[in-house]
């Protein structure tokens, strides 16, 4: 269909997409009131008819089209959606991002009338809408869609709003919005519960001066984390998944503090992941030159690579996928994680040309020392020439002196 602008302004204010009369039974969901429809494979939106739209055109507003990264004009894939069975979102985590109109420093309270105006449309992770409430415009990003009693149904999570659907709202540190509390559904009688149960606990942990010594004394133990001799470049806190191959699947690895650590004497880095409150290792696997680490398509905060890791005890060729709270922070573990590995390649060259240039230091050492050898040996060579000579004047000398005798000996006497 080809993307065109929202009819109206009031209209761009709705998670809504808007189509001719004719192109809506298109999107009928059978056996329910719904329309539903995929826009490029990304989001799922609520189409409704208006009579300006025109057959084939599928009009969306600013954000829609920023996500769907389409411009007025283009073309784009649209199809009929089916939720699968027991679609409800259990949970649904909103980052409000900014406040274009009113008092930054407002306390909102919308999960009922977020509930009440977007009550059977999907939501899917990443995904941005734009709402009007009390006069303010507003966007929130949805961090997490969770359906109860399934872990995802693919890698996007995606899931229907419902009456029972629990919604947390986060804040950007931009935003200035209070939160006035983690979930959206109030219960005053656990509420008043709790405050009673707190009360107890303060009594009873009332101190009433007695001491008591204990059974057994622990001494400390230090314990070595097999990071003394690395110095960190990057640690910050995430969340970390794996692909499985065989469900098709991403799966959670789990949440803490990934860290890039270089070898003081090496200059070797690796990439270590711990959970926050187990330490359990998440990810252990070097940062080699041929390592590319990529933008995910349906998050612009996470990022995917593929590594030979070791966290299990064996080396494995895993696909993970690392999403950070902030665009700063994914930005900058890309950028770091990018010059560590461009840095390991230069460094693995300009070893190679030490070893080359080694070699042919040694191979001139070589040269010189067989050359003043040859030098050694002839002046060897003169010497036992010499010596031959010497001999051979002597043996002559005793042969002269020995010819006279000879003939004084054979003379007769006078």
């Amino acid at each position: 269909m080809i993307v065109t602008n929202t009819p109206a302004a009031d209209l761009a204010l709705t998670n809504l997409a808007y189509c001719s009369h004719a192109d809506l039974h298109g999107f009928a969901v059978p056996g329910t009131k719904l329309y539903l429809a995929s826009i490029a494979d990304s989001f799922v939106l609520s189409p409704t008819a208006h009579e300006s739209v025109r057959n084939g055109h599928i009009a969306l507003n600013t954000i829609q089209r920023r996500h769907a990264r389409v411009s007025s004009g283009d073309t784009i894939s649209v199809n009929r959606f089916i939720p699968p069975e027991n679609f409800d979102l259990a949970l649904l985590t909103l980052e409000l991002e900014s406040v274009k109109k009113g008092t930054k420093s407002e306390q909102v309270v919308l999960a009922n009338q977020l509930k009440k105006r977007f009550m059977n449309q999907v939501m899917t992770a990443g995904q941005r809408v734009s709402f009007e409430f009390h006069g303010n415009n507003y966007i929130f990003r949805v961090n997490q869609a969770a359906v109860e009693g399934q872990e995802k149904y693919s890698t996007i999570e995606r899931g229907m709003i419902s009456s029972d659907t629990d919604i947390v709202f986060e804040t950007s540190n931009s935003s200035g919005i209070k939160k006035l509390g983690a979930m959206s559904s109030s219960k005053p009688e656990q509420s008043h519960r709790k405050d009673e149960e707190e009360e107890t606990t303060a009594a009873e942990d009332e101190d009433t001066g007695a001491q008591v010594a204990p059974i057994v004394r622990l001494e400390e133990v230090a314990i070595s984390t097999g990071e003394e001799e690395e110095e960190p470049i990057l640690d910050l806190k995430a969340k970390l998944y794996r692909f499985d191959k065989d469900g098709k699947q991403w799966k959670e690895r789990g949440a803490g503090t990934v860290k890039l650590l270089k070898h003081k004497e090496s200059g070797k880095v690796r990439l270590v992941m711990r959970q926050s409150k187990t330490l359990k290792i998440c990810a252990n696997h070097l940062v080699i030159p041929t390592m590319t680490v990529q933008e995910h398509a349906g998050n612009e905060k996470s990022c995917v690579w593929h590594a030979t890791d070791f966290a299990d005890g064996e080396l494995k060729d895993e696909l993970f996928c690392i999403r950070f709270a902030s665009l700063e922070n994914c930005r900058s573990f890309m950028e770091t994680f990018q010059e560590v590995a461009e840095s390991q390649g230069k460094k693995e060259d300009n070893k190679d040309a030490s070893d080359t240039a080694g070699l042919l230091e040694k191979l001139n050492v070589g040269d010189g020392k067989t050359e003043g050898k040859e030098q050694e040996e002839k002046p060897d060579v003169a010497k036992e020439e010499d010596k031959q000579t010497y001999k051979e004047e002597d043996k002559k000398a005793v042969d002269d002196q020995a010819k006279p005798e000879a003939g004084n000996k054979d003379e007769p006497a006078s």
